[in-house]
């Protein structure tokens, strides 16, 4: 009984591991600058659910959403608090009616390109390759050794 609960365990945290890395390397791929298109306007409104920043274009039904994955949550979330009303240039991947903001352009105030965006997804995929790392090796251990370790702490007590 033992030994089958630690396998079990230990297997979850191994398909666990393996399946947040699969999420987060597909989550850090940006669109080529092929797919991406330009989009201008004034700035109605700007909702922040915590997961996503969603930008309000006057006249414009789309619903432009920033993920909070893309980073500078905070620093944009401010500076969009400051310049309602302003002219902004958003760079998005268009589907459908919803578009995700892949660089943002507020007159000549503020300025998050790609390669910000980029840069600030590469430093969290990183660290979820290192807590993936981690957790498959717990996942790993208790699998074959967890029963054995059991077994020991039986023995000596």
């Amino acid at each position: 009984m033992l030994n089958s609960f630690y396998k079990i365990c230990g297997s979850l945290l191994i398909v666990i591991s393996l399946s947040a890395l699969f999420w987060g390397e597909l989550q850090s791929k940006a669109p080529s600058q092929n797919e991406l298109i330009l989009v201008h306007g004034k700035m109605v409104s700007f909702h922040n659910n915590g997961l996503n920043l969603k930008v309000v274009l006057e006249g414009d039904s789309n619903k432009y959403l920033y993920p909070r994955w893309n980073g500078k949550m905070i620093e944009l979330n401010d500076e969009l608090s400051n310049h309602i009303g302003a002219y902004i240039e958003l760079t998005v991947e268009l589907v459908n009616k919803e578009a995700s903001v892949f660089a943002i352009r507020i007159g000549n105030d503020f300025e998050l390109s790609l390669q910000d965006i980029e840069e600030n997804k590469s430093e969290w995929i990183n660290s979820l390759r290192y807590l993936v790392l981690f957790v498959f090796s717990l996942g790993l251990f208790g699998y074959f050794f967890g029963d054995k370790l059991a077994r020991l702490d039986d023995k000596l007590s």
